[in-house]
């Protein structure tokens, strides 16, 4: 089975090329749901978050994710801190997605994951595709759809690792700068290339 990480920064279209590829029958899971899952329901990560960004992130033990996110994103190394307590317990998930869609005959399975690269986590993957667009671009979708000012995104583009430098660690790149047919054609045509060699 091949396994197929999907990775890029903010507004660059990674949302809508798991749809795509859920529509065409690909198993795929998503690296910040599972993130945003256990932040809120483990415990023990919940003690530990807790512990370093302050008793007030959780009232009544419900997620105050506004108020992490301030303080997380606030400087790359408070990223990091939570980084590292939030991606072994991401990583183990994905391992696990990955092992079930394989124990299932599946081809191939894909997951999304805005900080793949950052993570380390790249030799959890066969394959690793980029999705990218122009920063204007990126910067209005993300404006349009995160409910963030521009500040908040341009901070968090920010503590992003340069695209030119993601491209040169991943297999395959997809510019994203057209419209959604275009980028659902591009998907279509990788899918066949990485299922179908030698064709």
């Amino acid at each position: 089975m091949i396994r197929l990480g999907i990775t890029g920064g903010l507004g660059s279209g990674k949302s809508l090329a798991l749809k795509v590829l859920r529509e065409q029958g690909i198993p795929v899971e998503d690296a910040d749901r599972i993130a945003k899952e256990l932040i809120s329901r483990q415990e023990d990560l919940k003690k530990k978050i807790s512990f370093q960004f302050g008793e007030d992130i959780y009232s009544k033990g419900e997620l105050n994710r506004a108020l992490l996110a301030e303080r997380a994103f606030s400087c790359r190394v408070n990223q990091e801190t939570l980084n590292s307590l939030v991606h072994p317990a991401v990583r183990d998930a994905v391992q696990n997605f990955f092992r079930k869609t394989e124990e299932l005959g599946h081809p191939l399975a894909a997951v999304e994951a805005s900080v793949l690269l950052e993570a380390g986590h790249a030799d959890a993957y066969d394959r690793i595709l980029l999705i990218t667009a122009d920063e204007p671009v990126r910067l209005a979708r993300a404006l349009l759809r995160s409910g963030l000012s521009e500040e908040q995104i341009r901070a968090r583009m920010a503590l992003q690792m340069p695209e030119e430098q993601k491209r040169k660690l991943c297999h395959s790149v997809i510019e994203n700068n057209g419209s959604p047919d275009q980028l659902k054609m591009a998907l279509l045509d990788l899918l066949e290339r990485l299922l179908n060699p030698d064709r």
